[in-house]
């Protein structure tokens, strides 16, 4: 119950979440991309950037 004398309730909700693999998933769509000769998802420009951070993050706990 709140200041206003209002009962509030809560709801929780536990979606189901799949589990899968991302770099996974993203090799499988950029293989479609070659095949279908369609445009990837993830374009060179995002995915070089992705592995800057990712090369940068390993550095950085290299140093710890």
């Amino acid at each position: 119950t709140n200041a206003e004398g209002v009962k509030k309730q809560i709801y929780f909700d536990n979606p189901e979440i799949e589990v899968n693999n991302a770099i996974l998933d993203e090799l499988d769509t950029f293989a479609d991309a070659i095949v279908n000769n369609t445009t990837p998802v993830v374009t060179l420009q995002q995915g070089t950037n992705a592995l800057k951070v990712a090369m940068q993050v390993i550095e950085n706990f290299k140093m710890l």
